[in-house]
């Protein structure tokens, strides 16, 4: 039989002859009445407060029962939040735990509790599992505008790379220098606690260039969807990777998510046969060397009129936008100095693609 020798003195020698296992019951057995005694220090603690005299509660506290003031405000509120309930549902939660659990919202705390096994989290566990949720309410509103956000504040999603692979190679240069040039025009897509939704290549340029903000929007849930808040992430990732003609890709992302049936592929083997199977018909030869023209004329104008001016011309002359009008500009500049007649179906598809970020 092993001793507990505490300063020097065997202590707790009538728990000695217990088994590890009859150890384990009893101290569940005492957790379990840990939140019970919360609550009725708590109800003590209120009624005690209401019984003082104005001035007297902190001293009261101090010397009395011996405790901070914070930890008296959360027993109080364990008391009034728990107090007029079944307290079996906490029972089996340590202290920090339970106060913790004042961190979620009233009305989302029953179900909190039913969708995760508290009991066996950590918590720093717990901690996260209650972020994700308040995540859940913040982004619950949905809002228009476009904030500049720091880059330096913005997270990846975990592990975008296995779904959509980053850019590399001379299209990740064109796409850099486009950046550098004309700034980041299309916001990116962000949840509120900074996470990215949609504009990964775009946050990428501008660590790799220094640019310090980027405009954003912010990712709403709609809880009236039968999709889960990670899913509609998700489902609004590969939408967003659609729209800028990464179709396959999307596609495939949304098998690898779980989003829909198939049967999912390494995303860099699409890349690759997209690039080898680049053909283009001879009407978008013609439609992409009409755009390289259109992007020296536009380059010619630009140089000679304001920002504002430049937007009012693209509206009135040519019915587009300054975005586009700057895709046009940039592959005139990247692919303009070359005989247009001569460029490979590989450039042109490159070009393409240019258009198409």
């Amino acid at each position: 039989m092993n001793e507990v020798v505490v300063n020097g003195t065997v202590a707790f020698d009538y728990l000695s002859t217990q088994t590890i296992e009859q150890l384990e019951q009893g101290i569940w057995h005492h957790k379990g009445k840990m939140a019970q005694s919360i609550i009725e220090i708590g109800a003590r603690l209120i009624v005690a407060k209401a019984k003082l005299n104005h001035g007297e509660w902190g001293k009261w506290l101090e010397e009395k029962i011996e405790i901070s003031h914070r930890t008296a405000n959360n027993w109080m509120k364990v008391a009034t939040e728990f107090g007029n309930t079944d307290s079996q549902a906490i029972s089996n939660l340590e202290g920090t735990k339970i106060i913790m659990l004042l961190d979620v919202p009233v009305e989302m705390r029953d179900n909190f509790m039913e969708q995760n096994d508290l009991k066996n989290m950590t918590t720093r566990e717990m901690k996260q599992a209650i972020k994700d949720l308040k995540n859940i309410e913040v982004d619950n509103e949905r809002d228009y505008k476009v904030y500049n956000v720091k880059v330096s504040d913005l997270k990846d999603f975990p592990n975008h790379e296995k779904y959509f692979p980053n850019l590399i190679g001379r299209q990740w240069l064109s796409f850099l220098n486009s950046i550098e040039r004309n700034g980041v025009l299309d916001p990116i897509h962000i949840t509120r606690d900074n996470v990215i939704v949609g504009g990964h290549q775009r946050v990428r340029a501008c660590r790799d260039l220094g640019i310090e903000t980027i405009p954003a929007t912010y990712f709403y849930y709609d809880k009236n969807k039968k999709l889960t808040y990670d899913e509609q992430v998700k489902t609004v990732m590969c939408i967003d990777n659609c729209r800028r003609g990464q179709y396959e890709l999307s596609n495939n992302a949304r098998i690898m998510f779980g989003l829909q049936e198939g049967e999912a592929r390494n995303p860099q083997d699409i890349i690759n046969e997209n690039i080898n199977k680049i053909h283009i018909t001879q009407e978008e030869r013609l439609l992409i060397i009409d755009i390289l023209e259109m992007g020296k004329k536009l380059r010619t104008v630009r140089e000679e009129m304001e920002l504002e001016e430049f937007k009012v011309y693209l509206k009135q002359e040519l019915d587009t936008t300054l975005p586009i009008a700057v895709k046009m500009m940039h592959v005139a500049e990247e692919f303009g100095n070359t005989d247009s007649q001569s460029l490979s179906d590989l450039e042109l598809g490159m070009i393409m693609e240019v258009l198409m970020f």
